[in-house]
């Protein structure tokens, strides 16, 4: 994804979430992924394709560093012209 396409989405998540985006898109040794949006830390994920794949290692590694910061992981998926929010169920349903 370029890096404009990138930062419009991530806004755009951080927006309609009541979020802020990363600065640098996370790219820094602080403040990884992409929007803190209070209680989740989102990875933004975009394609053309007609399908994505997640990798498990992927949501592993959002999923620590989104506790250590005391906070649950999510994708925000943007695919197909929709939106999709991934996040393990006893997150959302333990609430």
């Amino acid at each position: 994804m370029t890096n404009k396409r990138a930062d419009r989405q991530e806004r755009g998540i951080a927006r309609r979430l009541g979020g802020r985006q990363q600065p640098r898109s996370g790219a820094g040794p602080w403040r990884k992924h992409d929007v803190d949006q209070g209680d989740f830390l989102i990875e933004a994920k975009y394609t053309d394709a007609k399908s994505l794949s997640i990798k498990l290692a992927d949501w592993e590694v959002l999923r620590r560093r989104a506790r250590t910061e005391g906070k649950l992981p999510m994708y925000c998926i943007e695919i197909g012209g929709r939106r999709l929010l991934v996040a393990e169920e006893g997150d959302v349903t333990d609430r």
